[in-house]
């Protein structure tokens, strides 16, 4: 399907949409539009849903404007840097089944809307290892916290339990010495 949008003879600019690109020309030439642009070529894509590739403009409160283009994947799969977005984030929730050429509310400290320019079927997929990828880094930050509580501790203490050595606690070893704990129980 084609879609074009006339900018001639008409108060505002208006949208007319065709499988056939000689019907969008009839259409031109029936009412006498001299300027007719071929926006883009529409997939049957029609509404954003998982497995949908996404392109949007943003809009900020200040008036500035970005483009943004992702694929919409399950929470497990997603990975914004690679251009995956999570179903649940809360910019795939304002755009889930809306159509391209919406534009949507989406009100943030810095954003005030989003206009879908496109959606078609996402041609890419995403890494099998991105949950685990997650995984093992959520793991690390729950060790280094755990590191740090350590070390806070062993500053404090030093009357019921006798003296800890704060400076002599380093993560790697600290890690080694608790996972081999972890193993034993």
């Amino acid at each position: 399907m084609f879609c074009v949008r006339s900018m001639q003879n008409t108060p505002s600019p208006s949208t007319f949409t065709s499988n056939s690109p000689k019907v969008v020309n009839y259409v031109a030439w029936f009412l006498g539009c001299d300027m007719i642009t071929v926006m883009s070529e529409i997939t049957s894509e029609t509404r954003v849903r998982i497995g949908s590739c996404v392109e949007v403009e943003l809009s900020a409160r200040s008036g500035g404007h970005e483009r943004l283009k992702f694929d919409l994947v399950p929470d497990e799969q997603a990975d914004y840097q690679a251009g995956f977005l999570g179903v649940s984030a809360p910019l795939a929730q304002a755009l889930l089944g809306e159509k391209a050429g919406v534009t949507v509310p989406f009100f943030t400290d810095e954003l005030m809307a989003v206009e879908i320019l496109s959606i078609r079927k996402s041609t890419r997929a995403p890494d099998n290892e991105t949950a685990a990828q997650r995984d093992a880094a959520l793991k690390d930050a729950k060790d280094r916290i755990e590191f740090t509580n350590a070390v806070l501790f062993a500053a404090s203490v030093d009357t019921k339990w006798g003296n800890y050595d704060a400076d002599g606690l380093d993560y790697e070893t600290w890690k080694a010495r608790r996972s081999k704990d972890e193993e034993e129980t």
